[in-house]
């Protein structure tokens, strides 16, 4: 009889419970994604971006907000997302807003 080996982490009940790994949050492209992680505290706040994103925000001078309070995991009641609008010396950008950075906040 064989034995299925456990891959996943076990479903957290709590965000104390949610384990964060840096190192296995990344990107498609193999990019870490995990910016920042006040720690596993009733009041846990998780923000997600790239490097790329991070510098894509410094050059932008126009930065727009948005959160909503549906879409969002069961561990938390906001998805908050600041988008920043391209243009200037980024050719990827032009006129166009991209999403820059998540962030999951707490109950």
């Amino acid at each position: 009889m064989y034995k299925r080996q456990r891959i996943a982490a076990p479903i957290p009940h709590s965000v104390e419970d949610l384990e964060l790994n840096a190192s296995n949050i990344k990107t498609l492209s193999d990019k870490n994604f995990l910016f920042y992680d006040s720690g596993p505290e009733p009041e846990r706040i998780v923000m997600f971006a790239t490097r790329e994103n991070l510098d894509f925000r410094t050059m932008s001078s126009i930065w727009l907000a948005d959160g909503t309070f549906k879409t969002v995991p069961t561990l938390f009641t906001q998805l908050y997302i600041i988008h920043c609008l391209g243009g200037g010396p980024n050719p990827f950008a032009n006129g166009h807003l991209h999403p820059c950075i998540y962030a999951l906040l707490p109950k």
